[in-house]
């Protein structure tokens, strides 16, 4: 309410002169404009940097038959999105382990099931690896992410009761 009444004093002593003080108009919009561009430019470096911190796609394998996949390297923590699905649910067999690429030993089952489904496997040991997938009836993807220690934390592994 003030500053309404300062700009049409303003304006009603320059409308005496017959001069409009462009001046303080500009400085008033110029302020204005400089607040909003600050604002934006805040908003956009909080949304490069979110964008910057999410998870990574490192590798994404598929398949429908039993095999060794490509080596991939990730950094702990990692994550591994898998998905089974079939034509013949009940009758489908896969079993996928991790291996330690080069020396192939062997570093733990990842996944064993009869029936398609999805889900997500937390990793909290990088290294160079590679997948063995052994699959009878069955269309798998598994895919690879790098995550950040914030996201890992963000999966909560489910108790079964």
């Amino acid at each position: 309410m003030i500053a309404k009444a300062a700009d049409t004093k303003l304006f009603q002593n320059n409308r005496s002169t017959g001069r409009l003080n462009i001046q303080s108009i500009a400085h008033s919009d110029s302020s204005m404009t400089r607040s909003i561009f600050t604002t934006s430019l805040i908003f956009a470096i909080l949304l490069i940097s979110e964008i910057a911190a999410a998870e990574e796609l490192v590798r994404e394998f598929r398949g429908n038959r039993s095999t060794h996949t490509a080596e991939f390297e990730v950094r702990a923590p990692w994550l591994l999105d898998w998905r089974i699905s079939t034509d013949y649910p009940g009758q489908i067999g896969i079993e996928i382990s991790l291996l330690e690429s080069g020396t192939g030993a062997f570093q733990g089952s990842v996944l064993k099931t009869k029936w398609p489904g999805n889900g997500v496997r937390l990793f909290q040991e990088g290294g160079k690896f590679q997948f063995n997938v052994i699959s009878n009836l069955a269309e798998w993807t598994l895919k690879v992410k790098q995550l950040t220690r914030e996201e890992a934390k963000l999966y909560t592994p489910r108790t079964r009761d």
